[in-house]
């Protein structure tokens, strides 16, 4: 064991002031190591270690180690600290026990733990304060910075050495009624739920009878941020002063209506209480980061629900305070209520106004201009007394008409009303939150469009071009519509009154604006004029789609109308003719993209030229068609097992009606994007044609091996940018199921198919694929999920593997080569290559899906292939591409190739196998001239490639 003395020095050394507590000190850590030598060398060891090392060290530091044993048999160890003076009398003399009850709490610092309760503490105890500095305080408080000791805090972990800087607040006066412990127990309550413009009290103990709170440390004072000659850089833009005056009102909002936390978790929610502050002014306003917080609650009192919120008026704040506090004549202290503190934030609302338009000097003259001659002398209030000075709201009318303009003025409309003499004609605080979160998103729309305008008008200067003026535009008429809706904005002399209120999603809506007003402020340095103007429309058209993403249905619909009614007359003039849905082909829809609109009225108009009488490709109103609600509950709406199923009215009778199934085929990306190209209308012929004469080819009368469902005609879809077509079901009592679904296990209770029935579908499918070439036209898109089989609706009967039946006709479209290179030079058909978003993209053949050639028949043949490899193993592909996600196409056709070869000749025997691998293959065992198949590739089930045509499947005599 060292010697004492160099352990006491050691003790000494390691000691800490306390600050704020004359002559008092703590030792934050006290750990010596130490020797026993004697027989109980190991057990005092131990003892001391694990139980002792405070005690142990106070008997040294008082030159008592030979006391330690007898400390140790009468357990007085440091779970028994602090210890009265009376139990050492055993153990240690009177003035020495005298002396070790006093230094003992040297070893006691209090450690500050977050928590709801105000603990009361010994006078000895010493606190953990390394620093100490006043802040200044008031009548009734006292407030320092303190640095607390790392090792003596709960509050925030992973803090430095130096220690953990809170603020605390010393209460030292107490008005009439008002007990020690009411506004920390207050903070507690309001602080249950938190709220970010509350300030929220971490911890709170009571000394000597004097109350301590404490908080985190703010920047500032809302009084010293009026004060400042220049802008903080937290506040440099108005729109962020705007939100953190929103916050405010927000946080009063939550005092005046607080609603309590539930007592259990999934019980009734507690009684609303009503709370009022009383003391609303600058210097107790907090400055943080971006946000004004309330503070200083000791005169604020929370009420039950239907008790009198009306409390005595109790010396507050005059200057900001309401006339009804008290009597101008006799200053008789009146009774107040909670149009007081709206009063109250109206002043906080005026000054910081006034800080926005003219700075601190403004607010100096502001506040100068309301000292006037009272009864009993000067004052500085907002009033006279009984009514608001008639100089104020003169001093609040914008200064000049810039993108703030509108949020300025609504904000001063507000505080006009917030200043009404009579109390109980004032809005409420919920109101109060409402106006300003209209300010702050007015405020947010103002710069956004005025940035816009302003970019859009230089960058179309620069380029000239046309088209991107009338993105622009059509992103603006797309964001005001919004802003129309929510009541932000007049259009066309109407205000719409929104279905929702505007709180729920503020939040939301204020980070897509602000999000949108920092990158359209922000310079980039790009190196091409159409990468401003990309990126320009790209900011507005993000910024747009979240915000219609958070509008209720019946306000997506007012948007909507509201947009047409934009777009409708903002636009060169079109022909006026109306599509067969009804919908003007003039109009768009806000939730297109700027690029497409152009694509989307171009199609309605050819849609509506043509006549609707034509048989063969029939024009269906999309009036008339409607989801079924019920057709995927009892699978949980689980599309990969069938597809949605709709009701197509064809009478006016409610049993006139069919199940349906519809294909959506869209525009087409890059043609959407080429409005302003020359091939623009030449190209979206094509598609329209295609899409008539697609309707024309599925509805006509077809081979019996055809299988594909019957097309009742088409309709136009511009808002969605694609058409509708429409299929009958075979059988208006069965279902639909996919082969994908069956081949994944779905249907467990379902046997696996033998080997004729896995034959016939294979044969019923390549006949199919057949038909399709024969009539010229290319599938595209052939995979296990559009194929489908119809069962029974009310029985779980066997599917009928024989009669499947081919759909997913999206990306179909005529064969170029069917009748050889045309004489005559006619371009081939319109393609824009493999769709980025194709559901199944692993069906497709691997030089398809590198993007270097148009689509053609071999590439139908690859996807059928791997189609028959599922049909011969009867287990989906799936498990390959999601064992190999990293390979490529090639390599992943190696791999089905290799499985062909392992696992079909075996299962399905070696003439399966040569028309699966014969398929698997196409491109390269098989192409001659021009890349054209010419081939025979076997005999033995009649599966032959001949001039490029698959002949079908059939076992051969």
């Amino acid at each position: 064991m060292p010697e004492p003395q160099v352990l006491r020095k050691w003790l000494q050394s390691k000691k800490r002031e306390a600050a704020g507590q004359t002559l008092r000190q703590f030792l934050p850590n006290a750990h010596p190591s130490f020797q026993i030598d004697t027989h109980k060398h190991e057990n005092t060891a131990e003892i001391v270690f694990h139980e002792g090392i405070k005690v142990f060290t106070i008997l040294v530091e008082m030159h008592l180690e030979h006391a330690l044993a007898s400390f140790i048999e009468n357990d007085i160890l440091d779970r028994a600290l602090p210890v009265k003076e009376e139990n050492l009398d055993n153990v240690l003399e009177v003035d020495e026990a005298q002396r070790f009850a006093r230094l003992q709490w040297d070893y006691l610092a209090y450690s500050i733990t977050k928590g709801t309760y105000q603990r009361k503490l010994a006078p000895e105890r010493i606190l953990p304060y390394l620093e100490q500095v006043g802040l200044g305080g008031g009548g009734y408080s006292s407030v320092y910075k303190v640095l607390i000791h790392p090792a003596h805090q709960n509050i925030r972990s992973g803090t430095t050495e130096k220690g953990l800087c809170l603020v605390r607040k010393e209460i030292r006066y107490f008005n009439a009624g008002v007990t020690r412990k009411d506004e920390s127990e207050l903070l507690f309550l309001l602080g249950s739920l938190k709220h970010p413009n509350i300030v929220e009290l971490l911890a709170a103990y009571m000394q000597d009878g004097v109350p301590n709170l404490l908080f985190e440390p703010a920047d500032m004072d809302l009084d010293q941020f009026l004060r400042n000659e220049n802008r903080i850089p937290a506040f440099e833009d108005n729109a962020t002063v705007y939100k953190a005056a929103y916050g405010l009102s927000s946080g009063l909002r939550y005092l005046h209506f607080f609603q309590p936390r539930p007592r259990r978790a999934s019980g009734d929610p507690n009684p609303l209480m009503h709370g009022l502050h009383q003391d609303i002014k600058p210097r107790n306003i907090l400055v943080r980061g971006k946000e004004f917080i309330l503070a200083d609650f000791g005169l604020s009192r929370l009420k039950p629900d239907g008790d009198d919120s009306k409390t005595v008026w109790k010396d507050a704040t005059f200057e900001y305070g309401a006339p009804e506090c008290r009597d101008p004549i006799t200053l008789a202290q009146r009774k107040i209520g909670r149009a007081s503190d709206i009063w109250s934030l109206g002043c906080i609302f005026s000054e910081i106004m006034i800080y926005l338009q003219a700075g601190h000097r403004g607010v100096s003259e502001f506040r100068g201009n309301r000292l006037v001659d009272g009864v009993y002398g000067k004052t500085r209030c907002f009033h006279d007394g009984t009514r608001l000075l008639p100089q104020i709201l003169p001093s609040l009318a914008p200064s000049s008409k810039d993108s703030y303009t509108e949020a300025a003025s609504h904000w001063s409309k507000l505080m006009e009303l917030m200043f009404k003499q009579e109390a109980d004609t004032r809005p409420n605080s919920k109101t109060v939150e409402s106006s300003m979160a209209v300010v702050v998103l007015k405020a947010l729309l103002g710069i956004l469009i005025t940035t816009f305008e302003t970019c859009g008008s230089i960058l179309s200067q620069k380029a000239g071009n046309n088209i991107f003026n009338t993105k622009l535009k059509l992103e603006k008429d797309c964001l005001q519509a919004w802003a129309w809706v929510l009541g932000l904005v007049t259009l066309h002399g109407t205000t719409q009154v929104s279905s929702q209120n505007i709180l729920t999603t503020f939040q939301a809506n204020f980070d897509a604006l602000n999000s949108a007003v920092q990158n359209s402020t922000t310079s980039y340095d790009f190196s091409d004029s159409s990468d401003n103007r990309d990126f320009i429309v790209s900011v507005l058209h993000q910024c747009n789609d979240t915000l219609y993403s958070h509008l209720s249905e019946g306000d997506k619909i007012s948007a909507d109308g509201m947009f047409k009614v934009l777009s409708t007359l903002n636009m060169l003039p079109c022909n006026p003719a109306s599509s067969a849905d009804g919908v003007s082909p003039l109009m768009g829809s806000r939730y297109d993209e700027p690029t497409t609109v152009a694509a989307m009225r171009y199609m309605s108009l050819l849609y509506s030229r043509h006549p609707g009488s034509i048989s063969a490709s029939p024009k269906l109103d999309r009036s008339l068609i409607e989801e079924d609600p019920h057709s995927l509950e009892k699978d949980g709406h689980d599309l990969d097992i069938r597809p949605q199923i709709h009701w197509y009215r064809y009478g006016y009778r409610d049993e006139e009606r069919k199940e349906v199934l519809i294909e959506w085929k869209h525009y087409g990306i890059m043609w959407m994007k080429s409005t302003d190209s020359e091939e623009f209308e030449q190209n979206g012929e094509i598609m329209f044609d295609r899409v008539q004469e697609l309707v024309t080819l599925l509805r006509q009368s077809k081979p019996k091996q055809f299988r594909v469902l019957e097309c009742l005609g088409a309709f136009h879809h511009p808002g969605h940018h694609q058409f509708g077509l429409v299929y009958s079901f075979p059988d208006n009592e069965s279902t639909p199921i996919r082969l994908d679904y069956l081949l994944k296990g779905g249907r467990s209770s379902r046997p696996r198919p033998h080997m004729g029935q896995k034959l016939a579908l294979a044969r019923a499918l390549t006949a199919s694929v057949q038909s399709l070439h024969i009539s010229g036209w290319l599938h595209k898109d052939i995979n296990a999920y559009n194929i489908l089989f119809f069962t029974p609706s009310r029985s779980k009967g066997d599917v009928d593997y024989a009669k499947p039946y081919l759909v997913g006709f999206q990306q179909s479209r005529q064969d170029a080569y069917i009748d050889g290179p045309d004489p005559k030079g006619k371009p081939t058909p319109y393609t824009e290559g493999p769709d980025p978003n194709q559901r199944l993209p692993q069906y497709q053949h691997p030089i398809y899906r590198a993007g270097n050639t148009s689509f053609r028949r071999e590439f139908d043949y690859y996807s059928l292939g791997l189609v028959l490899l599922e049909i011969g193993t009867w287990e989906s592909l799936s498990q390959v591409f999601n064992k190999f996600p990293t390979a490529t196409s090639s390599e992943l056709r190696a791999l089905y190739v290799n499985i062909c070869d392992k696992q079909i000749l075996e299962r399905m025997g070696p003439t399966y196998h040569e028309a699966t691998t014969a398929c698997l293959q196409s491109d390269t065992q098989l192409v001659g001239e021009e890349g054209r198949v010419s081939v025979l590739v076997t005999e033995h089930w009649g599966v032959w490639f001949l001039d490029g045509q698959l002949l079908i499947l059939s076992t051969k005599a």
